[in-house]
C-alpha cells in the first residue's frame, strides 16, 4: 500500500480520489464516502493538506476508532470500507478505500435517504435528486430503464450510448464534424479523451450498461454552445 500510496500523492484530486487534513470537519469526509460508494468507488486520504504536503495524522489508532465509529453511525445502509494506516516519509496517513458498494444508494442518516445521497461528479460531490436515487439500485441489477431527460444544472445530465438529438449536434460541432451517424463511438472515445465525459462503469469499458456523465468541463461546453459563446 505504501508504494501505491505514493503514486496517489503525486496525483491531483480525482473522482476517484480525495485528500483530506484531518477529521476536523467530518460532514464533507463522509459525504465523500458516500459519493465513492454510490458512483465508482475510490481513495480519501487524510493528513495531507490542500496543497498536498504530508503532515500526516496526530494518534492515528485514536483517529482511526474515530473515523469507524463516524462511518458506522452517520451512514446508511452501513458501508464497511477498508481503513488503513500508512506511513509515508515517517508521517501517518490514515487510507479509507471504498468499494462500488451493491447497496446503494448510500445516503447520510442526518439528512435522511431524500436528501443525503450524494454521487461523485469530477473531484466533486453531488447531491442527487429523486430520479437519480431510483436509478442506483437499477444499474446494480442490470434493469433497463427509460433515458432520463437531461436539465441544466443538474448532476444527473450524462450520455448514453444513444445521445440526444440537439446535443449530438453541438458535440459534433464542437469536434468539427457536420454528423455524428455512423461515428458514435469514435465521438465517445474522442470526448473521454478531452474528458468532456466520463464513464460511470469505468471498470467495465465495454458493459452493456455503460453510460456517460457530463463532467464540470463537458458542462461548460455545452452551456457555451448553447448559449452562442
Amino acid at each position: 500500500m505504501s508504494f501505491i500510496l505514493e503514486t496517489l500523492l503525486q496525483q491531483p484530486e480525482s473522482k476517484t480520489l480525495e485528500f483530506k487534513r484531518d477529521l476536523s470537519s467530518p460532514k464533507p469526509l463522509l459525504k465523500t464516502l458516500v459519493a465513492f460508494a454510490n458512483t465508482a468507488g475510490g481513495r480519501l486520504v487524510i493528513g495531507v493538506t490542500d496543497d498536498y504536503q504530508l503532515i500526516g495524522v496526530d494518534d492515528p489508532l485514536t483517529e482511526e476508532e474515530r473515523l469507524c465509529n463516524l462511518i458506522a453511525d452517520a451512514i446508511s445502509p452501513r458501508l464497511v470500507p477498508n481503513v488503513e494506516m500508512v506511513t509515508v516519509e515517517g508521517k501517518t496517513l490514515l487510507v479509507v478505500e471504498v468499494y462500488l458498494s451493491n447497496s446503494r444508494p448510500h445516503w447520510l442518516k442526518a439528512k435522511g435517504p431524500e436528501l443525503g445521497v450524494y454521487v461523485r461528479l469530477g473531484s466533486t460531490n453531488r447531491q442527487a435528486d429523486r430520479e437519480l436515487i431510483a436509478e442506483l439500485p437499477r444499474s446494480i441489477d442490470g434493469v433497463a430503464f427509460d433515458e432520463m431527460p437531461m436539465q441544466e444544472a443538474q448532476v444527473e445530465q450524462r450520455l448514453e450510448l444513444r445521445l440526444e438529438s440537439r446535443l449530438e449536434s453541438l458535440l459534433a460541432q464542437y469536434l468539427g464534424h457536420k454528423t455524428v451517424s455512423g461515428e458514435l463511438h469514435k465521438q465517445i472515445k474522442r470526448l473521454l479523451e478531452l474528458q468532456l465525459i466520463e464513464m460511470t462503469v469505468p471498470d467495465k469499458p465495454n458493459s452493456r450498461l455503460q453510460k456517460y456523465w457530463l463532467t464540470e468541463n463537458g458542462q461548460y461546453l455545452i452551456n457555451s454552445l448553447l448559449n452562442g459563446n
